[in-house]
C-alpha cells in the first residue's frame, strides 16, 4: 500500500518523534500515547496491512505472485512487487506450492 505524500510525511514525522522520545527516556515508562503511536506505526506500515492481505494474495494467480526462491523449495506467495523485501523462510510469505500451475 502506497500512501500519498502528506500521509507518508506524517507517518514519518510521527516515527521521528516516537525514536527521538525512547532514545531520551531510556530506562523510563513509556507515556500512554507513546505506546499508542508505535501501535498506529506498527499497524499503519506497508509491511503490517501486507500481512493482513496475506489471505487474498495466495489466491492470486502465479503470474501475478512474487514468485521469489527461498530455502528448502519454497516460493514466495505475495504479488508481484510487494512492499516486504524480506523472504524470510518460515515467515506467512512463503508457502509449498499448494496449487500448481495456478
Amino acid at each position: 500500500m502506497a500512501y500519498d505524500q502528506t500521509t507518508q510525511h506524517a507517518i514519518d514525522n510521527l516515527a521521528h518523534w516516537v525514536e527521538q522520545y525512547r532514545a531520551e527516556n531510556v530506562g523510563k515508562a513509556t507515556l500512554p500515547v507513546v505506546a499508542a503511536a508505535e501501535h498506529l506505526l506498527r499497524v499503519a506500515s506497508p509491511e503490517a496491512v501486507e500481512d493482513r492481505e496475506y489471505y487474498n494474495d495466495i489466491e492470486l494467480p502465479r503470474s501475478e505472485r512474487c514468485l521469489a526462491k527461498g530455502p528448502y523449495g519454497r516460493i514466495c506467495s505475495r504479488r508481484y512487487q510487494h512492499v516486504s523485501e524480506r523472504h524470510r523462510d518460515m515467515e506467512v510469505s512463503w508457502t509449498d506450492e499448494m496449487v500448481e500451475g495456478k
